[in-house]
């Protein structure tokens, strides 16, 4: 059968779990760990009690090298990095590596790739340096913040410009804190940054499926249904609801993956058409549609990981009126700028003579599209 292409039946050419799979087929994945550097304005859902927020769809345009020496832009609603973190000296600081990082031996300048790869070569397990994939969004955070003086993380001092000024920041002031700032300027939610390692980040991503239940048309809750992937080409129905043989696994994988139309042979994505039993112009909501609820859950076992947990979230709608203006992308590509390799020389005492590499120096095609539809059974 023949959907088309008409706008009010297709979901989004390109959802958040297909440009997260998209992405993530472009990187190998490689152990790291470590603890994280410290940031300013950052979000880490508390180990007591959840906390409340919305997450913000971001627009952040990334170049990702493959094997084969290409590189691929992919336009993300979060912006991906790399940190490094050296147990030993206890410094990190954000990867130099550029598109080509996950590939030992093929990256740009970076002491923290060289050491860390070193030690794998070597036959170390966890060697002192990690190398540790995360993934940033801007997030919402609705708790009560008071503007105050920045002080030094080691020695509490106030911070202050070179005029003498000190720098302010919002800060998070719980229940039993309301009497810590007497005076001071308060709001009911800041924008912050919420920095996920893979771990965290897998979880949230499958929330998102069951947050896609709901329609972000009408806020209606577990009242959206699939009834066919098409080709983004030609609009022929590949999977049909109503007679697929396939399991829930294998259509999830498919419809995150770019696959060939057996008809007119393009090669993309595939949409989705849906229906909603509260509206006729369903839309699935998306994990940027919904206020969470979330808290992480400490390691029974006394050790540093975490896990998180989405306790709940509200039906689709809109950020509060109140909080528009906050409810927008923040720099993070600026926030986490890539530490020049001099600047790593300095922190780490050490030097590199690696140089950036050539697209000649890669080799290994990848896997084509699979084929659906056209002279094979619609699945």
């Amino acid at each position: 059968m023949a959907f088309g292409k008409d706008a009010s039946t297709l979901g989004s050419i390109s959802t958040f779990r297909q440009s997260t799979k998209a992405h993530q087929a472009l990187r190998p994945k490689t152990g790291g760990g470590g603890t994280k550097p410290y940031y300013l304005n950052a979000f880490k859902p508390s180990l007591d009690e959840p906390d409340n927020f919305r997450i913000v769809q971001g627009n952040y345009e990334v170049s990702v090298g493959t094997a084969d020496g290409q590189l691929i832009k992919r336009v993300l609603s979060y912006f991906p990095f790399i940190e490094h973190f050296h147990g030993t000296l206890k410094k990190g600081f954000i990867c130099s590596a550029g598109p080509f990082a996950a590939f030992k031996g093929k990256h740009d300048p970076c002491l923290g790739c060289d050491m860390f790869w070193s030690d794998k070569q070597a036959g170390k397990k966890n060697g002192p340096m990690s190398r540790r994939e995360m993934y940033s969004f801007t997030v919402l955070h609705y708790a009560t913040f008071a503007n105050v003086e920045q002080t030094d993380r080691g020695t509490g001092a106030v911070r202050t410009d070179s005029s003498g000024n000190p720098y302010m920041e919002w800060t998070r002031i719980h229940a039993h804190e309301k009497h810590k700032y007497p005076g001071r300027e308060t709001r009911d939610a800041s924008q912050l940054h919420w920095d996920l390692g893979f771990g965290h980040w897998t979880t949230l991503t499958e929330y998102d499926k069951e947050i896609g239940k709901s329609c972000k048309a009408c806020g209606g809750r577990d009242t959206v249904k699939m009834e066919a992937w098409v080709c983004g080409g030609c609009g022929d129905a590949l999977i049909e609801a109503d007679s697929t043989t396939l399991s829930p696994k294998e259509i999830e994988d498919l419809s995150t993956s770019e696959v060939t139309c057996g008809t007119c042979k393009h090669v993309g994505y595939m949409n989705e058409i849906i229906s909603c039993q509260g509206c006729s112009s369903g839309a699935r909501a998306e994990i940027f549609d919904v206020d969470l609820s979330a808290r992480r859950i400490g390691d029974p076992k006394g050790g540093n990981q975490t896990s998180l947990a989405i306790t709940s979230w509200s039906n689709p709608r809109p950020v509060d009126v109140r909080f528009a203006d906050m409810a927008v992308p923040m720099d993070l590509a600026k926030i986490f700028t890539p530490m020049p390799i001099e600047k790593q020389a300095e922190l780490l005492g050490q030097m590199s003579t690696r140089q950036p590499v050539t697209p000649g120096q890669h080799s290994r095609a990848y896997q084509a599209a699979p084929t659906l539809g056209g002279t094979k059974p619609t699945y």
